[in-house]
């Protein structure tokens, strides 16, 4: 309506619409620019888009530049829901807001209407689009973690439509190749959330959709980040990976198999789902647990039964726990699953040395613990009792 009541230069039915409603049309158009602005984005050509603008500046009275500078959080949330169907107009909407952006450094004479000719410009070419994405990047990463939680919401909440629930999850998955490792790293913890959150979306499409999602994580993540996450990533990730193993071969190849730092730590993974396309992976763990041991499959057996007070036993136990506990999405599986891990840690006193609750076995495989499984734990311990 806005839209059309620009064209004909008639506000008199809008007014009368908020009126009915007990709003100003005012109040109302910069209570909710950033859905207006988003919508002109998604749908609207630039000459449409200004002149939207122009009317909404002249009806409020207020310069269009002022209100654009207000709520800016929100109307980048708004606009990354359709970075992925609607890229090109969200990239240079995001060059563009940049350009008027009072906390970025500016050159004079960029226009506050429209599409800014230095943003369509950084789009333009191949090193000019590698310029122009790492500037918006740059531009969007003091708000990233808005913009996360923003996503975030549209996953969890029951009010949100399947098709927006899609966006986000897809937007979600091209932010991560757009803001890169850089900015991706630093936050990984807040969208390997995100991430399992989206996996309760039980449905084909969506399954889908993770598969990129998770993919463009792993890839996005500089080397130290992806060390001390990928036991618990891979824990997180094994349902979407039983759903999808020759979609998450690739990935977890590249990243379990070829991936020098990363290949250490397959001794402390479980295998994964039966499948052909994740066959070399599977090896490869089996290959390093037995290396941890020694011996053959059934040794390694014969070793446990014996030994089940040693302390290589003690850690692949906290290990899988810790693994079930995260995996898993049901609460009452969840919840055994913390209860046998406050079990064990009673039991064997896994704690650091020096603590009064530790048992000389028990501080031994604190040490070889991940730092992640050392948090899971800390609060189970006897002091801590779950009722």
């Amino acid at each position: 309506m806005t839209t059309q009541a620009s064209i004909e230069a008639k506000p008199v039915l809008l007014q009368e619409l908020a009126a009915s409603c007990g709003h100003g049309l005012r109040d109302i158009w910069i209570d909710h620019f950033q859905h207006i602005l988003a919508h002109l984005v998604f749908h609207h050509t630039k000459t449409e888009q200004e002149g939207v603008l122009k009317f909404i500046a002249a009806t409020t009275d207020i310069h269009i530049q002022y209100i654009r500078r207000c709520s800016v959080q929100n109307q980048v949330n708004e606009l990354v829901l359709g970075l992925h169907e609607h890229r090109g107009g969200v990239l240079q909407e995001f060059s563009h807001m940049k350009t008027i952006d009072p906390s970025v450094e500016q050159q004079s004479g960029v226009s506050s209407l429209g599409l800014a000719e230095k943003g369509t410009r950084l789009m333009k070419g191949s090193q000019g689009r590698e310029e122009g994405l790492q500037e918006i990047a740059d531009y969007l990463s003091p708000r990233l973690l808005g913009i996360l939680g923003f996503l975030d919401s549209k996953l969890v909440s029951s009010s949100t439509m399947y098709k927006e629930k899609r966006s986000a999850l897809w937007s979600l998955s091209d932010l991560l190749v757009l803001m890169g490792k850089r900015y991706i790293s630093p936050v990984s913890r807040k969208i390997l959330a995100s991430l399992k959150t989206a996996l309760k979306l039980k449905d084909e499409e969506f399954y889908d959709i993770g598969c990129q999602a998770w993919t463009n994580f792993l890839y996005n993540l500089d080397e130290s980040t992806l060390v001390g996450l990928i036991e618990e990533v891979v824990a997180v990730m094994k349902p979407l990976v039983k759903k999808r193993p020759e979609e998450m071969a690739p990935v977890l190849t590249s990243v379990l198999v070829e991936t020098p730092s990363v290949k250490e730590f397959l001794a402390n993974m479980p295998l994964l789902p039966e499948d052909d396309s994740l066959s070399i992976i599977n090896q490869a763990i089996l290959e390093h647990q037995l290396k941890v041991v020694g011996g053959s499959t059934e040794e390694v057996l014969n070793e446990i039964h014996l030994n089940i007070e040693s302390e290589l036993f003690i850690v692949q136990l906290v290990t899988e726990l810790g693994r079930a506990f995260l995996a898993d999405t049901d609460a009452n599986t969840q919840t055994c699953a913390s209860y046998a891990m406050q079990e064990v840690t009673r039991l064997y006193g896994i704690r650091e040395s020096g603590s009064g609750e530790t048992t000389p076995i028990g501080s031994q495989a604190w040490e070889k613990l991940s730092y992640h499984l050392q948090e899971m734990i800390y609060p189970l311990g006897p002091e801590r009792q779950l009722q």
